[in-house]
């Protein structure tokens, strides 16, 4: 008999030998398809990584663009007042020395009217002798009713 079982173990040996190294086999598949799908998943997410930190480098980009269009347009405001600011400012101080000199004339030739007239001008004050300064007539008003004054004097 111990022959008998030695032939059966020599052919079912063999068997559970095959056998055992298909599901050792597959196991083994198994273990290296799963460290490859890690493997894989690992490289995703460190793409995925990498393409996030690209993405925040671009945002990060736009961010100090738009920052720099802001301070240009800021810039650009502000030296635009500015120089509305002094534009306004010579305006009114040309205005205010163009003022100052025709009044400062038209004193003058009231000055000159009122000396060289005297009483034969016919009027000439409440009787001052012809002062443009002390009369209401010359001093009142704008200077277009001045020259119609003067001459209507004349």
């Amino acid at each position: 008999m111990p022959l008998g079982t030695n032939i059966v173990e020599i052919l079912i040996k063999p068997i559970q030998i095959y056998i055992h190294s298909i599901y050792v086999g597959d196991e083994e598949e198994e273990e290296e398809e799963e460290e490859e799908e890690e493997e894989e998943e690992e490289e995703e997410e460190e793409e995925e990584e990498e393409e996030e930190e690209e993405e925040e480098e671009e945002e990060e980009e736009e961010r100090r663009r738009r920052r720099r269009r802001r301070r240009r347009r800021r810039r650009r405001r502000r030296r635009r007042r500015r120089r509305r600011r002094r534009r306004r400012r010579r305006r009114r101080r040309r205005r205010r020395r163009r003022k100052e000199e025709e009044e400062e004339e038209e004193e003058e030739e009231e000055e000159e009217e009122g000396g060289g007239g005297g009483g034969g001008g016919g009027g000439g004050g409440g009787g001052g002798g012809g002062d443009a300064r002390k009369s209401p007539v010359l001093t009142t008003g704008t200077r277009r009713d001045f020259l119609r004054r003067q001459l209507w004097l004349a």
